[in-house]
């Protein structure tokens, strides 16, 4: 009898570029305000929040307390279930509590880039039919309150107790809250005042009419269209994702405290931060309202951050501290994502930061944040399927590549977003039939089931880990005579910067300075360009498309 060559306990070789990732906790079927009752309810006095530069605190009991008297103040001036509350303002404990309360309210949040500028602003309030605008307290950074009468100086005229905004450029926007006292806007504290027995009664009592699939927020992401995209999140995707991701961290297994060095308007800093922390009842630690790495490094220290969130850029600059101030932060675990990495940059965070584990990890807006996250490990860094998704990788035509060869990464899941809003052509194109998301990145599966991210089909540049789409730029200083071009180039710090590629008309003498005071008043300062180049002329396909990988080869030789 002829022995078969596979033994029947024996699993057959993997061939293809396809995973499915089983997992051993089941998904919750829960809204983000129910999580919130449940991690109150479960660590009323543990701190859930603390601001070092605001100096102060508030325990996850107080939370929920803020977060109802919040909603219900905004129902009681005219928001209702399904409304889109825009919130503009840096990390702060209010972000935290606007965040969880329109959660609460059932109310949409959508969340802005601290450091838009007007036509970003405009641009974002239209899109999604804002009507509530919460923005931040005015700094040397950013003034908000300036900003909103650039796009309208006549908005702010009504002189009533709880003034309402009325605008020919943002015809949906009624009311502005504000953290800092603006003629014309709602104070912040204000809002929970509106709060009565009756709307409060109403919040506390009725979360069960809010559906799991409900939109919880909108992510603004850089599109091929120029304008930002607007990534509408179900409560579902980002409950649960965040839980995936604490539970490959080991949240589960003791308290953390979390130093939080990420901005909360991205995935990163709303799902691994926020709702993280309400799953497993960690700390999160607020260094600063704007980057500041010595500040960071220092509230790491004082606080004994067990685990810190960053990007490579923060990394380098958490090492260049660590070798001026000489102080051990021994972190248990650094999560790393959003941008690139190096190895060398790897070794040095072993070497200066001190971590037990680093943790990278992978992912994207239309992804609820994390898709592919390595385990806790000291050896190396390799990233793995999230729980409960599929992944797999395909060629142009949309088949399934063998393990091993490069192709476009795409997934599906209980992760994946509801969709662009009100866009359902630009949705269309990003899922596949059945529902698979297009990543647009280059990627490769491995036998044992580990992946790499080799490059990226979208053609964007991430600074920082800030993606920007280079169109979006170039749409607006191409209005200027003498810049024709923009591309990505490798640095040591910012992982790419941008840089303006620039032909010259005859006799035209154009600086960087120029560059940059052309672009500062209309667009967010990491969209900027920080280096120039002049040439000659592009290099070109041979039915004229710019080749940027051959312009950004001459560049960095």
């Amino acid at each position: 009898m002829i022995k078969n060559t596979v033994e029947m306990n024996q699993k057959p070789p993997k061939i293809w570029s396809y995973q499915q990732q089983l997992s051993t906790f089941p998904l919750q079927g829960i809204t983000a305000g129910q999580l919130l009752e449940n991690a109150a309810k479960k660590y009323p006095d543990r701190l859930a929040v603390i601001s070092a530069y605001q100096s102060k605190s508030i325990t996850f009991g107080e939370l929920l307390t803020q977060a109802d008297r919040f909603a219900a103040g905004l129902m009681n001036i005219g928001i209702a279930k399904g409304d889109y509350v825009a919130i503009w303002a840096p990390n702060s404990i209010e972000w935290v509590i606007v965040s969880l309360g329109c959660a609460r309210g059932g109310f949409v949040l959508a969340q802005l880039n601290h450091s838009y500028k007007s036509n970003e602003l405009l641009y974002s309030v239209n899109k999604v039919g804002i009507k509530a605008l919460v923005c931040g307290c005015n700094s040397v950074k950013q003034n908000y309150y300036s900003i909103l009468k650039q796009v309208d100086d006549r908005m702010f005229q009504t002189k009533e107790t709880l003034p309402k905004v009325k605008s020919a450029k943002m015809e949906s926007l009624q009311f502005v809250i504000s953290l800092t006292d603006n003629e014309g806007t709602i104070p912040y504290n204000d809002v929970f005042s509106q709060a009565t027995a009756t709307t409060l009664k109403y919040i506390k009592n009725n979360q069960y009419k809010l559906s799991m699939d409900d939109p919880l927020n909108i992510q603004f992401t850089s599109g091929s269209t120029g304008n930002p995209k607007a990534a509408l999140l179900s409560h579902h995707n980002v409950v649960n994702n965040s839980y995936s991701i604490g539970r490959r961290f080991g949240m589960h297994e003791k308290h953390h405290s979390i130093c939080v060095s990420v901005p909360f308007f991205h995935t990163f800093g709303t799902t691994v931060g926020i709702f993280c922390a309400l799953n497993f009842g960690a700390t999160l630690v607020l260094p600063y309202n704007y980057y500041d790495p010595k500040q960071c490094f220092q509230t790491i220290a004082q606080h004994k951050c067990s685990i810190i969130y960053g990007t490579p850029t923060m990394y380098v600059d958490l090492i260049a501290q660590q070798k001026q101030l000489n102080i051990e932060i021994l972190p248990e675990i650094i999560c790393t994502g959003g941008a690139p990495y190096t190895k060398q940059l790897i070794n040095d965070v072993f070497e200066r930061l001190k971590p037990k584990y680093i943790v990278n990890v992978y992912g994207m807006t239309e992804g609820s944040a994390v898709m592919y996250q390595s385990n806790r490990q000291s050896e190396n860094i390799k990233i793995f399927l999230g729980d409960h998704i599929e992944a797999k990788v395909i060629d142009e035509n949309g088949i399934i590549v063998p393990i091993g060869t490069p192709g476009e990464l795409c997934v599906r899941g209980y992760n994946t977003m509801i969709g662009y809003y009100n866009d359902d052509d630009l949705t269309s194109k990003t899922f596949m039939k059945n529902r698979w998301l297009r990543t647009g990145d280059k990627f490769v599966m491995y036998d044992d089931l580990s992946g790499q991210v080799i490059g990226r089909i979208k053609d964007i540049i991430i600074r920082g880990g800030e993606n920007i789409h280079p169109k979006e730029i170039e749409d607006y200083i191409s209005t200027h005579p003498s810049i024709l071009n923009v591309v990505g180039l490798p640095h040591v710090r910012l992982g790419e910067e941008i840089c303006a590629c620039v032909r010259l008309e005859d006799n035209m003498i154009i600086t960087l300075d120029e560059i940059k005071d052309f672009c500062k008043q209309h667009m967010a300062h990491y969209k900027i360009p920080s280096k120039m180049h002049i040439v000659n002329e592009f290099p070109k396909t041979t039915s004229g498309k710019i080749q940027k990988f051959k312009l950004v080869q001459q560049l960095t030789q």
